[in-house]
C-alpha cells in the first residue's frame, strides 16, 4: 500500500479479475448439478451469515469502528468477513474509508455519477487502482499483524470455506439421502452461487444506492437510504 491519493490508473488487471470472472462462469455448473430445496437453503443460509460478517464487521467494525471488541474477536471477525471472498479487512475498510473520505468526488473510484453504473457496481473493483487503496487510512489496521496476514494471504479463508461446504455436502449425501443433494449440488449452491450472490448484495450500495432511495439529510454527495437494497 502506498499513502498517496488512488492513481487514475483504470487499466484492467487480468491477475486479479479472471478468478473473479471464472467465480461468474462456474456459475454454469448449475446445468450440471441441478437443484435440491437443501442446497437453496444452504446457499441461502451462508449468504445471510456472511452478509452479516460484511456488514456488522468489515463495515460496521473495521470500517466505521462502531463499537470495540476484544483483539481476539477481531481477528475472529476479520477471518468471518474473509469467507465472504472479498479479501482482507485492512482491503476491505481502506477502500470504504477512503470513499467516505472522497465520496462521488474525482477520487471515488465507484462514484455512479461520475463512472456510470457499470463501472461503480463491479468495473472498479477489476481495475488496477483497485489493488492498494491509500494505507493512511488504515493504520489502526495495519498495526495488527493477524489482520495484515488475512489482507496477504486472503484467499485462504475463502478456499477452507469451500473445502468445508464441499465436505459439508458428501456428508448430506452420505448421511441424508432423502434431502436430494449432491455433494457437487451443495458446493455449487453453498459455495459458488451464495458467493456471486454476495458479491453483488455488497456491490448494489455502490452502485444503485447512489441513484436510488431517500437523502434525509445535504450530504455532499449522491448516497441515499434505500429499504430495499437493506435488505440485502
Amino acid at each position: 500500500m502506498t499513502n498517496q491519493t488512488l492513481p487514475r490508473d483504470r487499466s484492467v488487471d487480468w491477475g486479479s479479475s479472471i478468478p473473479f470472472l471464472l467465480m461468474h462462469v462456474s456459475l454454469v455448473s448449475l446445468f450440471w448439478v441441478g437443484f435440491s430445496w437443501a442446497a437453496l437453503a444452504l446457499a441461502v443460509l451462508f449468504y445471510v451469515v456472511r452478509m452479516f460478517a460484511i456488514t456488522g464487521f468489515y463495515h460496521r467494525y473495521f470500517s466505521h469502528k462502531t463499537f470495540k471488541t476484544s483483539r481476539w474477536f477481531q481477528f475472529v471477525m476479520g477471518v468471518a468477513g474473509s469467507s465472504a471472498v472479498q479479501k482482507g479487512p485492512i482491503w476491505w475498510a481502506a477502500h470504504h474509508r477512503h470513499h467516505h473520505a472522497h465520496s462521488d468526488d474525482e477520487h471515488d473510484v465507484h462514484s455512479p455519477r461520475r463512472l456510470g453504473f457499470w463501472m461503480s457496481h463491479v468495473g472498479w473493483i477489476m481495475t488496477t487502482e483497485s489493488l492498494d487503496p491509500p494505507s493512511r487510512y488504515v493504520k489502526d489496521l495495519r498495526s495488527c499483524p493477524e489482520l495484515a496476514f488475512l489482507d496477504r494471504f486472503y484467499l485462504v479463508v475463502p478456499i477452507l470455506f469451500g473445502a468445508f461446504v464441499l465436505g459439508l455436502g458428501f456428508v448430506i449425501e452420505r448421511f441424508f439421502p432423502s434431502w436430494g443433494a449432491s455433494a457437487g449440488q451443495v458446493f455449487v449452491w453453498g459455495f459458488l452461487v451464495s458467493t456471486i450472490a454476495l458479491y453483488h448484495g455488497t456491490y448494489t450500495i455502490n452502485s444503485l444506492s447512489h441513484k436510488f432511495g431517500r437523502q434525509r439529510f445535504r450530504t455532499g454527495d449522491d448516497s441515499r437510504n434505500n429499504f430495499w437494497l437493506a435488505l440485502l
